[in-house]
């Protein structure tokens, strides 16, 4: 019968034993039976062992040191107090004395001194009759209890104490009462009390029951509690330090190890009996992957409850069911976890909801911000929370401050998979971090594998799949293949609706571009329908739409064009048809047909697009199809550079690298990528001669290791030493021959000896324009000869105009520089305008920028410096490049205060403040100005000054 029945049933009519338990009692212990019981016990057996010494030790007619087990829930009380009960039925010298009671873990109907004892009178009758008490006992028992309720009420408190003391003296046994919840039943006691705070403490329940206590060897309390009575003062200080307490800490590993072991060895292993050839199997399973008890202790924060609830996954093995176990074990824990936060009042709960959705501990300060209360009002129901045992209190990381977290995270981890947002759930560190630790980098690749093919095929897309799927992605390293592929085909899954995409991807933070890739894929489909009206392909219609939206080298703006054009002749269809053939060949002759045609197919199906505007998703699509295909991955790298130059094509570039480390031209690449757009010129170096080593006799590669040497890290004679040895190699080539004239006539003064390798230069390939302008340089600084620089600077612009070199618009500002010192205006104006015509051209905005601000165009000077510093607050480095160039340049031209002006007008004032303040610390204001501005910016700023005074007045590509 239950203790707090007010009739207690006869022995003929109680209910038979439970069945044995299965897999329903494996989570709910109370259900266990006794064999059960001792053989699943075996991580508190050192508190057992104390407690029932403590039994023992307590002489005769003595009153006992009352005892209050003190822990979080789920750390196994209840259970301890029901192994304490059996054991003491177990052993034959405590029996003897002692008869352990037992109670209902909540005693809703007590709410009087009266009604506890009344209880306790049910329970001593239950243990007597369970130990063979003769019925006509019993019968007196139960007529006794009875007749106290008609009593009247102020004396049947008196009446059942009296009852038990007689009871325990007449069978010569006292009671050892296992109160669970010992702090709720109090709290039920003080708060009945009619009389209020005016009646005297010593009149109120929770002192008389103290003073009973303290005065009846009989009755020995042994009682569990979240936490220490004195802790809440609600018990008007009746209880305090009455009780000797004893905490259950979390479990240890060797403790959660042992724990597991008992419950395969009572429950059985997946395919294996109960019995020690399960617990056998169960040790095999945790010493091959030792990393997944952390990763359990890790998940159920050492509580043996959940410890419990989780062996399944142990026992299932390692497979892709660990997702269908967990939600199992959600969905048997919700009624528990359910009626646990609807048992809350509004406040607290909207409190508790708060802190769980945050996951990591927070201040009570973060939490009143969440849930817009008052700091004060928070801390007062965090003090509540935690003397329910909902919420612990840790330290801060990075703090030396507390904050709170729930104190059972699987309870966090079930709100957070019931009850928060979908956002919220995909971004679950718990689960990607079990998932870490659970399997091992060779089972998550392989599930992740897995994954991608089955929603390749249609199945499981739903919900929960892709849900499973998205947190199984984040759980791999960023940028592998697998994680690729399989966030890949999950986005392709849930393309249905844009509301299916919000609810997996955070498209405004870390998954944006996924944005890109759906409004691409819009795009790219609707060519099929404008490729389709085009008459001159009528006949091999199929052909022509794979042509044009499988050409890997064409961007989608390029492929609208050729879709939407209109009157084009059956010739220049044709014509067009023919280069696609001819694009193909040139394909698969430099990288084999089967890399061709898998490359066309994957652009062809929209499943790589190197042209998107996000080059994070890019770089993942590339992965995702040719992770580990060498030739086909370089392809797509070098189709990437076309359209990205930042840290993902680094990634590329690395991972061909890897697929064949032989290749020095991916080496080369590399460093031309982290000098010329990262500028990490360390990096390129270390690059550059790798590329060396594996093809030591490249003109090219010393050429551009000269390059770097002297524009970049400032190492003259070791710039002199690779451009000869690129000359060794190639003395045909012009390249080496120009940069080591620049070398000789900016940074080592041997002017004749630059004269001549510029005209060797020239002798190789007159329609090569860089050499002339370092000509034209070196005759008009240095040599004095202006006629001839003037030439030289003439020949080089001729030079661009002519042939499809890089953009030189350098010769130009020289030449203007040329005539504005010998005061030829109208013809320097007339140049700067062909340099604003040429950097336009090109979409050289500094330059344009320069140009304009010489000229006095000011509008337009401002609308080429906003085009720069959108770039550059957007995190373009190329762009701050030019801009800090552009400072340099300026000062030297004498235009530094125009362009400090102009920065300081324009819509990007404060991001531009530090080189706006530059440039006035190297004008008429001197560094005196630095001291208006913030630490940090005046730092940055002093660092662009010196670059503005130290810079040579020289201008050169």
């Amino acid at each position: 019968m239950t203790a707090d029945a007010s009739v207690r049933p006869s022995a003929s009519s109680r209910p038979p034993a439970p069945a044995p338990p299965g897999a329903t009692l494996k989570y709910n212990p109370h259900l266990w039976g006794d064999d059960e019981l001792r053989a699943i016990f075996v991580v508190r057996r050192r508190e057992l062992a104390e407690l029932l010494d403590c039994l023992r030790q307590i002489a005769p007619d003595s009153v006992p040191q009352h005892i209050l087990i003190t822990g979080l829930r789920g750390m196994g009380k209840s259970t301890l107090l029901r192994r304490i009960a059996l054991a003491v039925r177990d052993d034959t010298e405590l029996s003897r004395n002692w008869l352990a009671l037992s109670f209902p873990e909540e005693q809703y109907t007590v709410s009087t001194l009266a009604e506890f004892w009344r209880n306790v009178l049910d329970a001593l009758a239950d243990s007597l009759e369970r130990q063979g008490c003769p019925p006509g006992e019993l019968t007196g028992l139960d007529a006794a209890i009875a007749a106290i309720e008609t009593q009247p009420a102020d004396r049947r408190e008196a009446a059942a104490l009296t009852l038990l003391r007689q009871t325990i003296g007449q069978h010569q046994r006292r009671v050892l009462l296992l109160i669970d919840s010992s702090d709720l039943l109090l709290a039920s006691l003080a708060g009945a009390d009619s009389r209020g705070a005016a009646a005297k403490a010593s009149a109120t329940p929770l002192w008389r029951l103290r003073k009973t206590l303290s005065h009846e060897p009989g009755i020995f309390w042994l009682g569990a509690s979240y936490q220490a009575l004195e802790s809440e003062h609600q018990y008007h200080n009746a209880f305090h330090d009455f009780f000797r307490l004893v905490e259950l800490r979390p479990l240890g590993l060797d403790e959660m190890r042992e724990a597991m072991l008992a419950l395969a060895r009572t429950f059985g292993m997946a395919g294996v009996q109960p019995g020690e050839e399960a617990a056998a199997s169960m040790a095999r399973s945790l010493d091959a992957r030792p990393e997944r008890l952390r990763a359990l202790r890790a998940m159920t924060g050492g509580n043996p409850r959940t410890t419990v609830m989780l062996y399944d996954l142990f026992a299932a093995g390692a497979d892709s069911g660990v997702h269908s176990d967990l939600n199992s074990l959600l969905d048997t824990m919700t009624p528990l976890y359910k009626a646990r936060m609807e048992g809350l009042a509004e406040q607290p709960r909207k409190i508790l909801a708060h802190l769980m959705e945050l996951w990591a501990p927070a201040s009570a300060r973060d939490l009143a911000r969440a849930a817009a209360l008052p700091v004060t009002t928070v801390s007062g129901q965090l003090h509540r929370l935690e003397a329910e045992g909902l919420v612990e209190r840790v330290r801060l990381a990075g703090s030396k401050r507390n904050g709170y977290q729930t104190a059972e995270r699987f309870f966090n981890v079930w709100y957070l998979m019931r009850s928060a947002s979908r956002r919220q759930r995909q971004r679950l560190g718990w689960m990607v971090e079990f998932m870490r630790l659970w399997y091992s980098a060779e089972e998550l690749t392989g599930l992740a594998d897995s994954r991608a093919a089955l929603h390749r095929s249609g199945r499981c897309c739903d919900e929960s799949g892709l849900d499973y799927s998205r947190a199984l992605a984040a759980a791999l390293p960023e940028g592998c293949g697998e994680r690729c592929r399989l966030e890949w085909a999950v986005f392709a899954a849930a393309r249905d609706t844009r509301r299916a995409l919000r609810e997996l991807f955070d498209l405004d933070g870390d998954d944006h571009q996924f944005i890109a890739a759906e409004e691409y894929l819009a795009r790219f489909q609707a060519l099929d329908a404008a490729l389709a009206r085009c008459p001159h392909a009528a006949g091999d219609m199929d052909a022509w739409i794979d042509a044009v939206k499988g050409a890997p080298f064409l961007d989608l703006a390029e492929k609208e064009k050729i879709a939407t054009a209109e009157n084009s002749s059956r010739d220049d269809f044709e014509e067009g048809f023919n280069l696609f053939k001819i694009s193909y060949q040139l394909m698969a002759g430099c990288f084999g047909d089967s890399v061709a045609q898998s490359m066309r197919r994957a652009v062809r199906e929209g499943r790589f697009f190197p042209d998107c505007p996000d080059s994070k998703l890019a770089y993942g699509q590339l992965m995702a199809e040719f992770g580990d295909d060498p030739a086909a991955f370089r392809f797509g790298t070098e189709l990437l550079a076309e359209h990205h130059q930042d840290i993902w094509l680094e990634k590329a570039y690395r991972r061909a690298i890897e697929l064949d480390g032989k290749n020095a031209n991916l080496w080369k690449n590399l460093g031309n990528l982290l000098a010329q757009h990262l500028y990490r010129f360390e990096e390129a170096e270390s690059a550059y001669r790798h590329a060396i080593s594996l093809d030591e006799k490249n003109s090219n590669y010393w050429d551009i290791v000269g390059d770097l040497l002297k524009d970049r890290l400032g190492r003259y004679e070791e710039a002199e030493s690779a451009y000869r040895r690129a000359i060794e190699l190639d003395e045909k080539c012009p390249v080496p021959w120009s940069g080591l004239g620049d070398l000789l006539q900016d940074h080592l003064g041997r002017h004749e000896e630059a004269e001549s390798a510029y005209r060797r230069a020239i002798e190789l390939d007159g329609k090569y324009a860089v050499p002339w302008n370092g000509l034209g340089n070196l005759l008009r600084k240095h040599l004095g000869r202006y006629e001839e620089a003037e030439s030289a600077y003439r020949h080089a612009i001729e030079l661009h105009r002519q042939y499809t070199y890089p953009v030189i618009t350098y010769p130009v500002i020289n030449l203007v520089c040329l005539l504005e010192r010998q005061e030829r205006k109208d013809e320097a104006v007339e140049f700067l305008r062909l340099m604003v015509k040429l950097a336009q051209e090109d979409d050289d905005q500094h330059l344009v920028l320069l140009a304009q601000l010489w000229l006095g165009n000011v509008d337009a000077a401002r609308l080429a410096l906003e085009g720069l510093a959108r770039q550059a607050a957007a995190g373009d480095s190329r762009a701050f490049y030019r801009l800090r160039e552009q400072t340099r340049d300026c000062h030297q031209l004498g235009l530094g205060e125009a362009l400090a002006s102009l920065m300081e007008e324009c819509l990007y004032a404060e991001f531009l403040r530090p080189l706006s303040l530059a440039l006035r610390a190297a004008g008429p204001a001197g560094v005196d100005i630095l001291a208006s501005a913030p630490p940090e910016m005046a730092q940055l700023a002093a660092e662009v000054r010196d670059e503005i005074i130290a810079a040579a007045p020289r201008r050169q590509q």
